[in-house]
């Protein structure tokens, strides 16, 4: 970087009549550097590598507002809303960045499942619907899925045994197995009966469907053979799949609608806390 006292020096020998030859002589410095000198305000800073960016000031100035403007309106501010709200051709992680530089703080959402009023009232008629009727619980099959990675869980929670009451979780290395995982189908009857399943694959609503057909109805008519008892599956897309739903009532199989973002209540869960 030159100082703006040699900028000024050869601006006055060039206005003292010198050639560029000379006062480049004189000063040691090149001929297209005095050349540029005398041409522009010189400021010989490096030049950084890369392709240029994209987000400049009126751009960052355009992210910030819109994020105030979400802000404002009582909605969480994340990045994809950003950029939808945007005709900018820029990143999410880009814009990440920029908000992140311009004093706002990162903080990880909460994971909830909303409920409306309507939710939570088809809630109650459904559970004051069993009261009032008595459902025969004890005659209905209570099913679900689980995959089981082979790395260990996703969260890096261990399994331990309350009873003995060691608490201590054992460190391990994730990737040991390559990765992958098994994809498990259960059903239970309150005698203790079951069924277990390897579902290979992905659970979607044709696997689903070629299992209840091959495998679990048949188990059950084996065991309630009068047809007398209910089935029990959640929300889950793989069973409220059209070809799923559609071969259950032409199938006449009693199915027990769920309430809409409904947890489970499930028998099968609470082992899993056992």
């Amino acid at each position: 970087m030159y100082s703006k006292d040699i900028i000024s020096l050869v601006k006055r020998k060039r206005l003292d009549g010198l050639s560029l030859n000379a006062i480049a002589k004189d000063l040691k410095l090149s001929k297209s550097t005095v050349q540029y000198m005398i041409g522009n305000e010189y400021d010989r800073l490096k030049k950084t590598s890369g392709p240029k960016k994209k987000i400049n000031e009126k751009v960052t100035a355009k992210i910030c507002q819109m994020a105030r403007k979400i802000r404002d309106g009582n909605q969480v501010v994340t990045a994809r809303k950003v950029k939808a709200e945007l005709s900018y051709d820029i990143s999410i992680r880009s814009i990440q960045r920029t908000l992140s530089g311009n004093n706002f703080k990162y903080q990880s959402v909460e994971r909830y499942m909303p409920l409306s009023k309507k939710h939570m009232q088809d809630r109650v008629n459904k559970a004051s619907n069993w009261l009032s009727n008595c459902h025969p619980w004890e005659r209905t099959i209570f099913t679900d899925e689980k995959r089981f990675n082979k790395d260990g869980p996703d969260n890096e929670m261990s399994w331990f045994d309350k009873r003995s009451g060691n608490k201590k979780i054992c460190n391990h290395i994730k990737r040991q197995m390559k990765g992958g995982g098994i994809m498990v189908y259960g059903a239970i009857t309150s005698t203790g009966q079951y069924l277990l399943c390897r579902v290979h694959g992905a659970m979607n609503g044709a696997s689903y469907l070629k299992l209840l057909q091959e495998k679990v109805i048949p188990w059950i008519t084996s065991i309630y053979p009068d047809g007398n008892y209910h089935y029990l599956q959640d929300n889950a897309p793989c069973h409220k799949a059209k070809v799923v739903m559609d071969w259950l009532r032409m199938s006449n199989v009693p199915l027990i609608e769920w309430p809409a973002r409904s947890p489970d209540i499930n028998v099968i869960v609470c082992i899993k806390e056992i």
